[in-house]
């Protein structure tokens, strides 16, 4: 190799290495909200595709670490135009290009194979432009931080199946919200009587049902359900009162 040749392979490599740094930077600043449009335009320009249609999985880590930059690179190499930012020590946002089917189950049980210590993964439905895209990293976000505290057992969660549960808990500090969930925060250390009434919302009021998937006679669960009205003031039976008491639920935390 000739020292033209050789100057002109280094002046290529760092040619690479200025864009691949320079696009990392890009894509961080893509997702936040206040991004101006010539950063896009740069990204657009850089061969980024700011415009493309993607979906927000966002996955959390139970460590800090390496971990995290290995599963980016491993995403990248396997599914054309990702975007990878690593935003928090333990979080990745992963911004796949849409277009098929994912099955995100098998993505999570190669992740164990790997080895790689995934604590859970976030899902959002595509969002066809970037402010949309912006909006589903925060709603992933606060999807991680629901189940955190209500489904800490879940490894894997779509936000369409929580969609209002993590609605009301991101607000659950506003003061109106606060006022909705009163009734129910006084059965914070009532756990079977809250569990009952968690039983109570997923079988949609049928007594029998419900009765059975708590393992305890009919007449057992009307004697819970009027000590739950005892108690919160509001009556399980009443539609008005029974969803200020779902939506109460949405916003307390039961597991910590």
């Amino acid at each position: 190799m000739t020292a033209e040749m050789l100057m002109e392979h280094r002046r290529q490599q760092a040619d690479l290495q200025w864009r691949a740094q320079r696009s990392e930077d890009l894509l961080a600043r893509l997702l936040l909200p206040d991004c101006p449009d010539s950063l896009v335009d740069e990204a657009r320009q850089l061969g980024l595709q700011p415009h493309v249609a993607r979906q927000v999985v966002l996955i959390q880590f139970d460590q800090q670490g390496q971990v995290a930059s290995q599963v980016a690179t491993w995403l990248g190499t396997r599914y054309a135009d990702s975007w990878c930012v690593l935003r928090e020590p333990t979080l990745l946002y992963w911004c796949r290009a849409t277009g098929k089917e994912r099955d995100d189950a098998l993505l999570l049980k190669q992740f164990d194979e790997h080895r790689w210590p995934v604590l859970r993964m976030a899902t959002v439905a595509q969002s066809a432009d970037l402010p949309a895209l912006r909006h589903a990293c925060a709603a992933a976000r606060d999807l991680l931080d629901y189940a955190s505290q209500a489904l800490p057992g879940q490894r894997l969660l779509r936000l369409e199946a929580y969609r209002l549960p993590v609605l009301f808990w991101r607000y659950r500090h506003d003061w109106l919200a606060e006022d909705v969930a009163e009734p129910i925060g006084r059965l914070h250390n009532q756990v079977q009587l809250l569990d009952t009434l968690c039983k109570w919302f997923e079988y949609s009021g049928e007594s029998q049902a419900c009765a059975e998937a708590l393992g305890i006679h009919r007449n057992s669960l009307r004697y819970r359900l009027e000590k739950i009205g005892e108690l919160t003031g509001c009556d399980p039976y009443k539609t008005d009162d029974l969803l200020r008491l779902y939506l109460g639920a949405q916003m307390i935390t039961r597991h910590d």
